[in-house]
């Protein structure tokens, strides 16, 4: 549940007497919770340990990413990576979408001025980012504090005027942890995590984190003491927050509570007199956005993914319901591909991995950490599909509800199976796709190679620098990558008939560097035409349907030799930098076989050999496949009569289309058995398809056509805007909700 927040009078009462408030925004890299007001008296952090007292201290906040740039993408945009595009690290490459508006931008819109100083890790230029002004020179705190503490000195006198947006950015907490910058704390004093073993280790890699916790917080201190000479923390909103879990074993770039959960601290500005207070809700990093609008009294965009938590925070009452009950967290790209997705509830965490990984993922500062090298012998082993923790009895998450038999485990599989659909759910609204992992790790790959070509020494065999704009930073580079030389150079869509495949194959005919992407197998020898609408229903005796579709015509016989016949496919199919394309539906994989058999030299019996005979290699595999397949079978049934199979056919030949539920129960049965044959082919031959759903594929088609055209080695900024148009309409709709009604009472399928 994410429900809108009531609106009252409270959240404007400040912003409407001419008074607009300010905003500080003060940032730090991969802390966690790992504060002393978080319940950690072996952390020195006195001046954020007062920030909380002074304001609303957020205890089950979470980042929608464990890793930099898409849970900063979340915490500045209110949108979840998949939604604004920063599903991986900026430095490796990955962008907001176009379109896409940050905090900076959609406060200018209101009328504040903003600036920035240090650190931001969600684009490679900084200038697209809205801000005004920007120093991004040097990220580590001492030189943040300064500088914004002097351009708060500056503001202060000046005449009044705007409002303004202040964002600090600090490199801190983030590795390494250098003794010449950051004096480690006692180790001995040290109280490991739960999820960390007690070692002599351990405890000296904590106590150089404890150490530049201390630094920054120091820091943050005289930013406040600068606000509070000035003057201006009487109309300042001061928030500060972390992107995600500290950088060791089982808390960065994981989905467990150590990995997401983050400090997050609000203070009111010191005119409203607002009593402090703990906020024991959930909240996602998507929620920042809407709720620091509506804490200025400014309306929410209305593509932001989030929801607000003003009201419930200036004015709570008795009877609040939560503003949400779960949260959605992600992780696609790290310095790997790990596509791993979970939803969190105060009870239970639920998480689902989509690819064969090591129990823990280990990024490459945390590997080479004293803590990495103490865990790698627990880690390697294989990580689980499922995982399901109960929240009240295992808050740190080591007992996977989900793992091994006993007789609890039919309770765990109930609530598993309530929590897995929500998250599809989640991942349907969001259009959230995952890359094959063949796909995804090459994808991940040349990003990571492409950065590394930018950032090596000429004098080194080694790369300079790991992250671009990280100061400091003299850390290797990462290597967990499945390095594949070569480029692919053929692909084949895998689908069922107005499965939305049409979409994507316009698209990338459209890019030129993708082949040409016919459908070469649909011919019939026996015609030398694809099937004809009464073939579709041959067996079917009901008049009432063969009366609506066109008669047979004979056609002409395909008698084109074997060997030609695949030269001409392969000649047709690519574009002139070798790659080539095509599409393959289920229906015609009994006709591939047939003519590939009369090839020489066959490789094998089976479709697999059939197709890389005829193509002349193993293609990337992309299925594309449409979950509704009620509004598949409608518009297959339309086209069927109109014999318009893309755009939108004439009125008058779209008014003679009838409805006619047996007509369409017909079609269901047929493209349901296609879409299991796919699904058994794929698993058989245990190949792992780049999988597209038609309704993130019309909602997000160019960002999908980038992410085929990167498997391939091509360049995604080659992928066009949509070529051709949904044929879906309001005729569509009425059909398939009057189809669903009806069925049940005719032994229908849906």
């Amino acid at each position: 549940m994410e429900r809108a927040a009531r609106r009252d009078d409270t959240a404007v009462t400040h912003a409407g007497d001419g008074q607009r408030e300010n905003v500080l925004i003060v940032h730090w890299h991969d802390l966690g919770r790992q504060l002393g007001a978080y319940g950690h008296p072996d952390v020195a952090s006195p001046r954020l340990d007062r920030l909380a007292a002074e304001g609303i201290r957020f205890t089950r906040a979470h980042a929608t990413a464990p890793q930099c740039s898409p849970s900063r993408g979340s915490l500045f945009t209110g949108r979840y990576p998949q939604t604004n595009g920063l599903i991986g690290l900026a430095h490796h490459g990955w962008e907001y979408r176009s379109g896409v508006r940050t905090l900076p931008q959609i406060l200018g819109g209101f009328g504040w001025h903003s600036a920035l100083f240090g650190m931001q890790h969600e684009t490679s230029h900084p200038q697209r980012l809205g801000f005004d002004e920007f120093d991004v020179s040097d990220s580590y705190c001492d030189h943040v504090a300064d500088g914004a503490g002097k351009w708060l000195r500056e503001r202060a006198g000046s005449p009044p005027g705007q409002p303004f947006l202040l964002t600090a950015g600090f490199f801190e907490v983030h590795r390494p942890y250098p003794r010449d910058r950051y004096v480690p704390a006692e180790a001995a004093r040290v109280d490991p995590p739960a999820y960390l073993p007690d070692t002599p280790q351990v405890r000296g890699d904590l106590a150089g984190f404890y150490g530049a916790i201390a630094v920054a917080d120091a820091a943050v201190g005289r930013l406040l003491d600068t606000l509070a000479e000035t003057g201006l923390d009487a109309s300042t909103w001061v928030v500060f927050f972390t992107d995600h879990g500290p950088a060791f074993p089982r808390a960065k770039s994981t989905l467990y509570d150590a990995g997401t959960g983050i400090g997050m601290i609000i203070r009111p500005p010191g005119a409203r007199a607002a009593a402090p207070r703990v906020y024991d809700e959930l909240f996602s990093g998507v929620d920042l956005v809407p709720t620091l609008l509506g804490l200025l009294g400014l309306d929410v965009p209305d593509d932001v993914d989030g929801v607000s938590h003003a009201d419930v925070l200036l004015a709570p009452r008795p009877d609040d319901e939560p503003v949400r009950d779960h949260v959605f967290t992600s992780k696609t790209y790290h310095d790997s591909f790990d596509p791993i997705r979970a939803i969190r509830t105060k009870h239970y965490s639920y998480i689902e991995n989509y690819a064969a990984r090591p129990l823990v993922d280990l990024p490459r500062d945390v590997e080479e950490s004293p803590s990495g090298a103490a865990v790698a012998p627990f880690v390697a082993g294989p990580r689980p599909d499922r995982e399901l923790y109960d929240l009240r009895s295992d808050p740190t998450e080591t007992t996977n509800l989900l793992a091994g038999g006993g007789d609890g485990r039919g309770g765990a599989e109930q609530v598993a199976t309530e929590l897995a659909l929500r998250l599809n759910d989640w991942r349907q609204r969001t259009a959230d796709v995952i890359p094959s992992d063949f796909a995804g790790t090459r994808i991940a790959s040349r990003r990571i190679e492409a950065y590394l070509r930018t950032r090596r020494d000429p004098g080194s065999a080694r790369p300079a620098s790991r992250e671009a704009g990280k100061p400091g930073s003299t850390t290797s580079p990462p290597t967990k990558l499945d390095a594949m030389s070569g480029a692919a150079n053929s692909y084949l869509v895998c689908a069922t008939q107005r499965s939305g495949s049409t979409l994507l194959v316009e698209s990338l005919r459209a890019s030129g560097c993708a082949g040409d992407p016919e459908e070469f197998f649909q011919y019939l020898p026996s015609t030398g035409m694809a099937p004809q609408p009464r073939e579709w229903f041959a067996g079917v005796d009901d008049e009432s349907i063969l009366r609506l579709l066109d008669p047979l015509v004979p056609g002409i016989p395909d008698t084109t030799p074997p060997a030609a016949w695949r030269e001409d496919i392969r000649r047709s199919g690519r574009t002139p930098n070798g790659v080539w394309g095509a599409k393959l539906m289920w229906n015609q994989t009994a006709l591939l076989l047939r003519r590939a058999s009369r090839l020489p030299d066959r490789s094998g019996e089976g479709l697999r050999s059939a197709i890389r005979d005829v193509i002349g290699g193993e293609p990337v595999y992309v299925h594309v496949h449409r979950p509704d397949v009620v509004s598949q079978a409608v518009s297959f049934w339309r086209a069927v009569q109109t014999q318009v199979w893309r755009g939108h056919p004439d009125p008058q030949l779209d008014a003679r289309a009838a409805y006619h539920a047996g007509a369409i129960g017909h079609v269901v049965r047929i493209l349901r058995d296609q879409e299991q044959g796919w699904r058994a082919w794929f698993a058989a031959e245990r190949i792992t398809p780049i999988d597209i759903a038609y309704p993130a594929l019309w909602r997000n088609l160019t960002p999908i056509v980038g992410d085929v055209l990167e498997a391939l080695g091509q360049d995604r900024r080659r992928a066009p805007g949509p070529m051709t148009e949904r044929q879906a309409d309001e005729r569509s709709d009425e059909w398939a909700e009057r189809y669903r009604h009806e069925a049940p009472a005719l032994g229908l399928p849906t």
